[in-house]
Parts: C-alpha cells; structure tokens; sequence
C-alpha cells in the first residue's frame, strides 16, 4: 500500500479527502495525506482528521509506510 504524498506537490495545501486503507488499533493508513512525516529529525505535521463531519481525531504523529 502506498500513500499518495500530496505535500510534494503543493506543501501550502490543508485540507484532503481520502480513503482509509487500513486501521490497526490507534494507527491509520490514507490512500493520500498533505501530513508530512518524521523524517530526518524534523518533525511530523500534527492537525486532526474528521469523519463525517461529527467525529474529530487528532493527529500527533506522522510516520513513512514500511
């Protein structure tokens, strides 16, 4: 599974629709994400996810698929 990494083509953009490919108990896989990952020693983005427009998640950590 490969997640789409809209922040190569546009780093301003923030907001997305995608599709939840996967969830294993507090993680979640997106077919697409403008969150950019821990990589190098600089930080994730954080911000939230919204399901339906009534549920809010936040997200703390960004991580590369394995």
């Amino acid at each position: 599974m490969t997640t789409r990494r809209l922040y190569m083509y546009d780093s301003y953009q923030k907001e997305f629709e995608a599709k939840i490919l996967q969830v294993s108990e507090n993680q979640v896989i997106l077919d697409q994400t403008t969150f950019h990952p821990l990589t190098g020693g600089v930080a994730s983005d954080t911000g939230h996810l919204f399901w339906d427009d009534a549920s809010k998640y936040n997200v703390v950590r960004v991580e590369m698929n394995k």
